[in-house]
């Protein structure tokens, strides 16, 4: 498959998953919410991206395929089994914290905490991807949606920034939905680097 047409099929079914859900909810973020629809899409998108790093990393042989592999892998799990609101019910056992709007968003930190170490790593081993600068753009419009994400979060996560629900509602579906283009992207880049590394590579261990 080229890469326009991976870029357009990634493009309209986030596109269709994110407009299918806000006509079938009886609120904006109904089938946003964790263990909907949304859940499930962004669990694939993620296992995607750690099974086309599993390839590059068969193609490769450099550890830094097998991390990512193993990054995306736990952040799809973390999406279906909220591992991320887990620790922060654990962390407010361990330290018999008391739930104010302030200690409510350590999830949100949590997730900003998994981007930090996933910028980090991209960094230090920022030589492996000079090959595949032209991912660079999706790389960036990922990081840019999972900032939006991360904000919506922030301010829909209750209701002391936003008193008027509807308005929550909106902002915690549109929130997700840049989750899911987020992903999307990075998806994309994902696609890109197996296909430039299958080419560089010719006769190594190959997919599709």
């Amino acid at each position: 498959m080229s890469m326009t047409k991976a870029g357009i099929i990634i493009v309209l079914l986030n596109l269709i998953v994110v407009a299918t859900a806000l006509f079938l909810g009886e609120t904006p973020d109904e089938y946003f919410a964790e263990g909907a629809l949304a859940t499930y899409i962004s669990f694939i998108q993620l296992a995607l991206i750690s099974v086309l790093c599993w390839f590059v990393f068969r193609i490769k042989r450099t550890a830094i395929w097998i991390v990512i592999c193993a990054g995306f892998a736990f952040l799809a799990l973390d999406e279906v089994i909220m591992i991320h609101e887990k620790i922060d019910m654990f962390i407010h056992w361990l330290f018999r914290m008391e739930e104010t709007a302030l200690t409510d968003r350590i999830d949100d930190l949590v997730i900003l905490a998994y981007a930090a170490v996933g910028l980090g790593v991209l960094y230090r081993y920022r030589k492996e991807f000079y090959s595949l600068k032209k991912a660079a753009p999706a790389l960036i419009a990922g990081v840019l949606f999972m900032g939006i994400m991360v904000a919506g979060d922030i301010i829909s996560n209750r209701a002391d920034i936003l008193t008027d629900p509807l308005l929550r509602s909106w902002v915690s579906a549109m929130e997700d939905a840049f989750k899911l283009f987020a992903e999307g992207a990075f998806l994309f880049a994902a696609y890109y680097s197996y296909r430039m590394n299958k080419v560089s590579f010719p006769g190594k261990w190959q997919v599709v």
